[in-house]
């Protein structure tokens, strides 16, 4: 970090984003609207987009934010491309290190390891971290306060999220996603076998020292936020909030949800196995019957949503030997189809 002045980070939000054009102000209005009493930095890191999102960003910081040769703002040129360190005009506690990657680093696994180091410093003096996508977006100016206010007057708790609106690009249609209608708190059961998307990414904060304290086997997985939210579940209680602050792009162009639909069902499905697996055995096994549920609910899931309800059956029968709900409208349709196809 540049020598100005070191500041305590109350909060860092990390926002990794590749050519989100059409999203990427939604997102950063979100960040700059925070109404807060600490300071907090969003670290916004573009993997060399080619749809003319860096032109957005640097557009947006001149308009909004103090020049870069002010007290509390620079701009340094990196050998992986152009670093900004920016303060809002008016939101004062807001700050931006944006880094502009001339080279993308998604595709080299060596360059991708070396991403979430161009933010070290800032995520290195803050107290919590909060993530936010490019395509995703904050809806309610208090988030942050909100979540920051309750983790520092509960240290027993790890984690905290909220409810949230999906919004299908494709139709431009929202869905008001609230798994209970009150605060609560949220078991580790209920975190593992919910899945990455129990917890909306752009809702979720913990305190940085947990992250940094996690120990491998969940950071090199294919997803990165589930393996992060077992780990917190297993550190400390989790809170949900049952307000909805945040909007969750589904479907969004280079989003998750699109890309996995471009992979065989049969690699994702390996690559979820290796995941479960892996952090089974980290807790030495203690929390298999979870685990195992787990994996069974994940590959029902996959194959009913591609309409194979052949397999999808097989996993439906064995979830009721176990004792696992299936939808009955559901077991009904892969009835059908099974009767259907038996008398041709």
């Amino acid at each position: 970090m540049k020598s100005l002045e070191k500041h305590k980070w109350h909060v860092c939000v990390r926002c990794f984003t590749f050519n989100q054009a059409p999203y990427i102000i939604d997102t950063m209005d979100g960040f700059t609207q925070q109404t807060t009493d600490f300071p907090y930095v969003c670290c916004i890191v573009d993997d060399a987009s080619t749809d003319g999102e860096q032109e957005i960003i640097k557009k947006y910081i001149m308009e909004n934010f103090e020049k870069p040769d002010s007290r509390f703002s620079y701009i340094e040129q990196k050998e992986y491309g152009t670093l900004f360190f920016v303060r809002h005009k008016i939101n004062p506690n807001c700050y931006f290190t944006v880094v502009l990657l001339e080279q993308n680093h998604t595709g080299n696994q060596e360059l991708k390891k070396k991403k979430r180091g161009y933010i070290a410093d800032w995520e290195e003096f803050s107290r919590y971290e909060a993530i936010c996508e490019g395509d995703d977006y904050w809806c309610d100016n208090n988030k942050l306060q909100k979540q920051v206010d309750f983790l520092e007057t509960h240290p027993e708790y790890s984690l905290c999220f909220h409810a949230a609106y999906f919004r299908q690009n494709l139709a431009d249609t929202f869905t008001f996603y609230q798994p209970f209608k009150k605060d609560c708190d949220i078991s580790f059961q209920q975190i593992v076998m919910g899945g990455g998307m129990f917890c909306p990414t752009p809702s979720i904060i913990y305190r940085s020292k947990d992250y940094f304290e996690m120990p491998d086997v969940f950071r090199h997985q294919h997803v990165g936020d589930y393996p992060l939210q077992i780990y917190l579940a297993s550190k400390g209680l989790v809170r949900y909030m049952a307000s909805p602050m945040c909007v969750y792009r589904v479907a969004s162009q280079n989003s998750w949800t699109q890309r996995m639909k471009k992979t065989k069902i049969e690699t994702i499905i390996s690559k979820e196995e290796k995941l479960l697996t892996e952090i089974d055995h980290y807790f030495s096994l203690n929390y298999h019957s979870i685990f195992q549920r787990r994996e069974l609910l994940y590959k029902y899931q996959m194959y009913y949503g591609i309409e194979d309800y052949i397999n999808a059956f097989s996993y439906a029968k064995q979830m009721m030997s176990k004792g696992m709900n299936v939808p009955l409208r559901q077991l009904a349709r892969m009835l059908l189809y099974k009767f259907q196809h038996s008398i041709h």
